[in-house]
């Protein structure tokens, strides 16, 4: 999670929305993890999901209906983070950026992000959010 740490640093994150397909457990322990990084998470959903298998099986839309349903219970929030790899797919970041008008950082997203970074790739790519304007 310390690319996505990164990722959302560099976005000028601290206050949190975080859309998983997770159970509560592991809800709670990423709310922890973010808040002792400094940010503050001001909500957080899951789906209450426990195996990897019934994830990938999840409409692509599911994703999208959950961060902004999160996202309409809140105010005050800096960014989206989704967490899951199997979770959020490109098309998801670039339409909740448009829709919501704030950053979205997914696991894979910020993971591929920190790649690039790392090999010195400077030139931004379009249609995979704000975070990739930030090499």
């Amino acid at each position: 999670m310390i690319n996505a740490v990164d990722a959302l640093t560099a976005l000028s994150a601290k206050r949190l929305i975080i859309a998983t397909p997770f159970e509560e457990e592991l809800n709670r322990r990423h709310e922890k993890f973010w808040n002792d990084s400094g940010f503050e998470v001001v909500n957080i959903r899951g789906l209450g999901i426990r195996r990897n298998i019934d994830i990938k099986k999840l409409p692509m839309h599911v994703p999208y209906t959950l961060a902004k349903e999160a996202y309409l219970e809140t105010s005050g929030a800096d960014a989206i983070y989704l967490p899951c790899a199997s979770f959020g797919p490109p098309a998801v970041i670039e339409c909740l950026e448009r829709d919501l008008g704030m950053p979205v950082v997914t696991s894979t997203q910020a993971f591929i992000w920190a790649g690039l970074k790392a090999l010195n790739i400077k030139e931004p790519a379009k249609g995979y959010g704000r975070l990739f304007e930030f090499l």
